[in-house]
């Protein structure tokens, strides 16, 4: 399945895109999948490719917008002028039928996320859905497979929201049949609850998706 590139698939930190020219034409991703106006001249040599990189992690791809060692299992393509990404593993997988047990999600959480097992707990819903709850905040919904890599980058993502706009969430949840997630979050420097709702748009219903890959941090 394709994502919508807007931050780094591995660790959700921001990413940018170079045009390797003798002087690099450097411009990051906004939250539409799209490239930003604003440029930066980095000087390089003589090239004539783009390559795409992390700002925090040692994730980056070669020419042929295919992850470099370790992540050559993600692949970058554009369509309509944005940028997708793909986990070429998931797309190799067998995916007609996803039903995990209660003790498959426990032993997937201890031998793969052992470091984040206090926190995450993932679910199967009664409609048959498999969902992950971060520190009982509800990030992705409709997993298709267990992809470690997924939701490391989705509780990345949770972290990453917390530093940059100074908030602690309380909560994520959605109501059975609704199309709005809701955010119950304060702020550090005072003590009042905050609601925020993110929309859901009609092409994601039923389909993979992390919270955070919708939200507008503008409303928070």
């Amino acid at each position: 399945m394709k994502y919508l590139l807007t931050k780094c698939p591995i660790c959700g930190a921001k990413l940018y895109h170079d045009t390797l020219k003798q002087y690099t034409v450097r411009q990051f991703f906004k939250k539409d999948g799209k490239l930003s106006q604003r440029l930066k001249n980095v000087n390089y040599e003589t090239h004539e490719a783009g390559i795409i990189c992390c700002s925090e992690c040692d994730f980056s791809t070669n020419a042929e917008l295919k992850g470099e060692t370790p992540y050559s299992n993600i692949e970058i393509s554009i369509q309509d002028d944005k940028y997708y990404w793909e986990n070429m593993d998931e797309a190799d997988e067998e995916k007609e039928e996803f039903c995990p047990t209660e003790e498959e999600l426990e032993n997937f959480v201890k031998e793969k996320l052992s470091e984040y097992s206090k926190n995450v707990d993932i679910k199967i819903s009664a409609t048959g859905d498999v969902n992950v709850y971060y520190q009982k905040c509800l990030i992705i919904e409709h997993l298709t497979r267990l992809d470690d890599m997924y939701i490391r980058r989705s509780i990345a993502m949770f972290a990453d929201l917390h530093r940059r706009k100074n908030v602690t969430i309380y909560d994520i949840y959605k109501e059975d049949d609704s199309d709005y997630y809701t955010i119950k979050y304060g702020k550090k420097d005072n003590d009042k609850t905050y609601t925020a709702q993110v929309h859901i748009p009609e092409k994601y219903q039923g389909k993979v998706r992390c919270v955070f890959d919708l939200l507008n941090e503008n409303n928070l």
